[in-house]
């Protein structure tokens, strides 16, 4: 019995490297976030390996779907001064046109008095 327990033991022993002042070497990278925002989810534990592309962290979502409600308001408010201003262009068109309209009439007019006025004065 005591076989069974000294002989694994032993062979453990001498395919085991063991040290109190030992140190890895190993390549560190350090990670800097493109965007800033709260951590929702962390998806590596310490000391995983990670390839390119993996995803570490998930971001809390909510932020960010804030920013774009405002800028999607700032869009659309955007949109209706657009409109306010082409409809105000085309009621500016419309009064140059009628004014227009009022100037040739009243120069007929004038036009007219002056025949009239030098038809008396043949007669």
């Amino acid at each position: 019995m005591i076989v069974f327990v000294i002989i694994p033991r032993i062979f453990h022993a001498l395919h085991t490297v063991s040290t109190d002042d030992a140190y890895v070497n190993s390549y560190v990278t350090f990670v800097a976030p493109r965007v800033s925002g709260q951590v929702a989810r962390v998806l590596v534990d310490d000391n995983n390996r990670v390839k390119k592309g993996d995803v570490l962290v998930e971001l809390d979502p909510e932020p960010f779907r804030v920013q774009v409600a405002i800028k999607q308001a700032a869009v659309d408010t955007a949109q209706a001064e657009l409109v306010t201003a082409q409809a105000t262009v085309r009621s500016q068109i419309a009064q140059a046109r009628g004014l227009r309209f009022k100037l040739q009439h009243a120069i007929e007019d004038v036009d007219n008095q002056v025949a009239l006025i030098r038809a008396r004065v043949a007669t």
